[in-house]
């Protein structure tokens, strides 16, 4: 059985994902970006830098009991240059994500009222980073 979608680029704060035996919901509910300044340049001139975070909830659907509700904060730190300012075998593009997962009530099918503000300390962070070539 296929993996099915349903995301809309008008409305792209919600993605919906089936797959055999697990239905997935994620609302983004909050955004924020910021740059170093108005056009997106550093002090260096030749290296731009901005900040995205995100903050949604996903629902797990097994079809069976009570569903899953995650809440999470993802941050995201992007540098880039233009193709001419990056030297031969460096990245372009680089990034690091944080990603805070955060417990949210488990004993409740109401999820109607999750909100980032009652949540604590995140249960679990993952790190990464990346790094993009152009070709």
């Amino acid at each position: 059985e296929d993996i099915q979608y349903n995301w809309n680029v008008d409305d792209p704060n919600v993605l919906k994902i089936k797959f055999p035996g697990l239905n997935i919901f994620t609302r983004v509910t909050r955004r924020f970006s910021s740059s170093a300044d108005p056009e997106g340049e550093d002090l260096r001139g030749d290296l731009r830098s901005m900040e995205t975070s995100e903050l949604f909830e996903q629902v797990f659907d097994k079809g069976v009991g009570v569903p899953k509700v995650k809440a999470s904060r993802l941050i995201t730190k992007w540098k880039w240059r233009s193709v001419q300012d990056t030297p031969e075998g460096e990245p372009q593009v680089i990034a690091s994500q944080t990603l805070n997962n955060y417990v949210t009530p488990g004993d409740s099918a109401d999820v109607s009222d999750l909100s980032f503000t009652n949540l604590s300390e995140p249960a679990s962070i993952y790190k990464y980073k990346m790094a993009f070539f152009s070709v």
